[in-house]
């Protein structure tokens, strides 16, 4: 006998071991799924909801389906929901889609998920996503950072940035990634990028998780900018950008497939980044 319920903070360690005994790996990745809840009280005091899982009669854990969210004011007050682990153990296949089924209850909120396998790819579409991008984008800073030079010395970097943006609803999504272990850029007084650093062969890449203006044009405008900051001020060679926010005209380096999908959103509303998504579980610092 199995039921599915909403993760509690209280099954953290019981969670833990089981993805590690499911999927192996570091132990660090799972636990940061419940600290990022800790981190923030992000509307009326509530934190964000911690994912759906499956208990067996003795409160065993044999399925989890996580998340990191936000609570979004650019989506009018509705909670922003970015899947992670999904997985179910042997004996409990039967709970899969019942897992999904509970965790996408909450007809209000939005979903994406940016790190689908082939066979999650299969199954989202028939839950109501939509696909929004099927490509990364590499991009070396060298050939573009010279353009951008003058610009690039003046471009603000961490608190600095942030500052630019005090006092507006800006600030908290700037200032929450910057605790997270983030990279805050801002070229302008008007725009601001936020990235995460990760490890990219020998060197470092920044990989671009959110930003202000959200559209392409302004992304050119700023991108000898931001190569030149990248490699003189966050010493990091390469750039990781999701297509869909592509800049005109800039030849990138190589292309890796990665399909990525929404539901939820409204007419009207703009397609959500990666925004206190599931790569700061990965490689964030907090």
């Amino acid at each position: 006998m199995t039921e599915i319920v909403e993760v509690q903070a209280s099954d953290q360690d019981a969670i833990v071991k089981f993805l590690l005994k499911e999927l192996g790996g570091k132990e660090e990745p799972y636990r940061r799924l419940f600290r990022y809840s800790e981190l923030f009280e992000t509307h009326d005091g509530v934190r964000p909801p911690l994912g759906s899982c499956v208990k067996d009669a003795n409160g065993e854990i044999l399925g989890f389906l996580g998340c990191l969210c936000h609570f979004s004011t650019q989506y009018g007050g509705r909670w922003v929901v970015n899947m992670s682990s999904w997985v179910v153990h042997p004996k409990a296949r039967s709970s899969s889609l019942k897992l999904l089924q509970h965790f996408l209850s909450d007809r209000s909120k939005i979903y994406t998920n940016f790190s689908a396998t082939p066979s999650v790819q299969r199954i989202l579409p028939r839950f109501g996503f939509i696909e929004i991008d099927d490509k990364e984008l590499r991009y070396s800073a060298y050939p573009f950072m010279l353009s951008g030079w003058m610009r690039g010395l003046r471009t603000k970097v961490g608190n600095a940035a942030v500052a630019r943006f005090a006092g507006t609803e800006k600030e908290k999504v700037l200032s929450d990634h910057l605790a997270l272990g983030c990279i805050v850029l801002s070229p302008t007084p008007k725009s601001a990028y936020v990235f995460l650093k990760r490890n990219y062969g020998r060197a470092h890449a920044l990989q671009l998780i959110h930003f202000f203006n959200l559209n392409s044009d302004q992304l050119s405008k700023d991108w000898g900018a931001l190569c030149f900051a990248s490699v003189f001020k966050c010493r990091a060679t390469r750039l990781i950008i999701d297509s869909r926010y592509a800049p005109e005209s800039k030849k990138n380096i190589e292309v890796k497939d990665r399909r990525m999908f929404v539901r939820g959103v409204q007419d009207g509303e703009p397609i959500p980044t990666r925004a206190y998504s599931e790569p700061i579980q990965d490689f964030g610092r907090f």
